[in-house]
């Protein structure tokens, strides 16, 4: 079952790179594929359970301790440097990101901010806007793929203790 669960994460974490990636082009594929959004719950999906395996370890013949701490150093690499790359993204996307809710309506884009009269944007504002919207989601989506695809990849089982009856 852990094989078949990181194959899904690390099937969600690659869809994650397209999106994200495809956002540092310039590319809104929430335009074209509106699901696209529904990654966000998929996290849920993946994350949780890892945090379940977890926790409930005791009783179980699951090896317990750090969630990763039977990681191969590469994958530990690896995590530090999407967890690293994750939280520059967020910087960069939120000082990009104004104050406000983007709306498009009746052909006209505005960024609507509470107090504050309506702003109009240009559709490439927008356009750019959304862009940033997505690429700071996607950004955490990847490491809340990669996370479970590691834990459960790499997570190790002991064999059952040996029973210890013995005949009186």
């Amino acid at each position: 079952m852990d094989r078949l669960i990181a194959g899904c994460a690390l099937g969600a974490f690659l869809l994650a790179l397209l999106v994200h990636l495809l956002t540092l082009c310039g590319v809104d594929i929430s335009v074209q594929l509106p699901f696209v959004w529904l990654l966000k719950l998929g996290i849920f999906a993946l994350f949780v359970p890892m945090l379940e395996a977890q926790t409930a370890h005791k009783g179980t013949n699951t090896v317990p301790g750090h969630p990763l701490a039977h990681c191969p150093l590469k994958a530990k690499a690896a995590i530090a440097a999407i967890v690293a790359y994750a939280f520059i993204n967020f910087l960069v996307c939120e000082a990009q990101a104004p104050d406000g809710t983007l709306v498009q309506s009746d052909g006209r884009y505005t960024l609507q901010e509470p107090g504050k009269a309506v702003h109009e944007l240009s559709s490439s504002e927008y356009r750019h806007l959304r862009v940033n919207e997505l690429r700071s989601a996607s950004g955490h989506w990847l490491v809340f793929y990669f996370l479970p695809f590691a834990f459960f990849l790499y997570r190790r089982h002991v064999a059952p203790a040996a029973r210890q009856d013995t005949p009186s």
